[in-house]
């Protein structure tokens, strides 16, 4: 709750284009973290491609 709006409130100082592309970071990070953390979601789909 406080990293998101940290995060909104840096957004908001920055261009719309910096904002696209630093949500798009926010999203991969977030994939990324996911993938990592152990799940019941089978990962070979994703360690394979």
């Amino acid at each position: 709750m406080n990293d998101r709006y940290l995060v909104m409130t840096r957004l908001q100082k920055r261009n719309p284009n910096t904002i696209v592309f630093e949500f798009l970071n926010l999203m991969t990070l977030r994939i990324r973290v996911a993938l990592s953390q152990p799940t019941a979601v089978d990962k070979e789909p994703f360690l394979s491609a």
